[in-house]
């Protein structure tokens, strides 16, 4: 081969090198740089993807137990209404009085107060008053801790008539609640409503 010839040989092999070349550095050099950055971003999508189907978990066991807590919220609010309803208070201790078999011999509530205790409902002290036999008294007590609205009972005082079967008069100190607050004269309760404005 005479020097010609290969000189064009060197020249061609220093085209196709030059031509790889800018290929690499035009054509593959960002290629390849946009692949990692596609590489990095696909990592994160998956740790978005796990975090989010930990959310869909989460999500899904509140949805079910939306009823249960629903149920719960009822009960509450029966437990202590946003109300004073002194009159149904009354009317539901004199049922528990006629469905236990003791006398009912008086009630008496007092104002609804602030608690001294942040947080706690408004309380309305109850004065109980009531008669009968021992287990009829009993029951009267059981039934006053079942009643749907709550009644803490703070003491119960219990006398006896000292005859053979003995008649038990027994007063009762209890509190029931209500979110309502108290009038700033102290005099009874008020609802507070909260109205949304758009």
């Amino acid at each position: 081969m005479n020097l010609s010839g290969r000189r064009l040989q060197l020249v061609a092999v220093g085209v196709a090198v030059g031509a790889l070349l800018i290929w690499f550095v035009v054509l593959w050099g960002p290629q390849g740089g946009r692949i990692s950055d596609g590489r990095d971003r696909e990592d994160v999508a998956e740790q978005q993807n796990e975090q989010l189907a930990l959310s869909i978990d989460r999500l899904r066991g509140s949805q079910e137990r939306i009823a249960e807590l629903t149920a719960d919220l009822d009960r509450l609010k029966s437990a202590i209404p946003a109300q004073p309803d002194l009159g149904g208070l009354i009317l539901s201790l004199d049922d528990v009085a006629a469905s236990s078999g003791v006398t009912f011999m008086s009630i008496s509530p007092s104002p609804p107060a602030e608690s001294e205790v942040a947080g706690v409902p408004t309380e309305i002290g109850l004065a109980i008053d009531v008669t009968g036999g021992y287990f009829q008294v009993l029951d009267y007590l059981n039934r006053l801790a079942e009643q749907s609205r709550l009644i803490v009972v703070d003491g119960v005082a219990i006398s006896s008539d000292g005859a053979a079967n003995p008649m038990l008069t027994v007063n009762v100190s209890a509190r029931a609640f209500t979110t309502a607050e108290v009038n700033e004269d102290g005099t009874g309760a008020t609802t507070t409503t909260t109205e949304a404005t758009s």
